[in-house]
């Protein structure tokens, strides 16, 4: 795979989790890196009340979804080149409404150039059943990210 060049740069997972513990909007939703490979990314989660269309639905509101889907496919990026990466375009398609809880998104990359890149990234409601949500996006690369220290999540 074209991204296998950059394994010398990989981010290990307490690296990733460093950055998404920087955004509150991350925070919020209580991302987690569970897993990684040397291609794949997954995000854990937890949707609650703040993130749903109205409480007597129950149902997590679509910018909620794109949120985590966006993550996982940007920090897969990042994990396999070290560089930091913009979205330029993100597409979601919505398959099925999700409820508020548990969330489990899996990304992989499709292509990463130089300077351009593009990710998927597949969400199921509590890892289990069918998909929920899938999205694809294209990425600009920025500059190579600082190693950050694991610490623990900002409150």
């Amino acid at each position: 795979m074209p991204w296998e060049r950059w394994w010398w740069c990989r981010m290990r997972s307490s690296e990733l989790q460093a950055l998404l513990d920087e955004s509150p909007l991350h925070r919020g939703l209580a991302l987690k890196v569970t897993e990684l490979t040397d291609s794949s990314l997954t995000l854990e989660g937890e949707a609650g009340e703040g993130h749903v269309n109205s409480t007597a639905s129950g149902v997590v509101h679509g910018g909620a979804l794109a949120v985590v889907l966006d993550a996982a496919a940007t920090l897969v990026l990042v994990h396999v080149t070290g560089a930091d990466w913009s979205t330029v375009d993100f597409r979601v398609d919505y398959l099925r409404p999700v409820v508020a809880g548990p969330l489990v998104v899996r990304a992989v990359p499709d292509h990463v150039g130089r300077r351009i890149g593009r990710a998927s990234a597949v969400l199921a409601s509590g890892g289990q059943g069918p998909t929920h949500a899938r999205a694809v996006g294209t990425f600009v690369r920025s500059q190579p990210v600082p190693r950050p220290q694991p610490t623990e999540a900002k409150r």
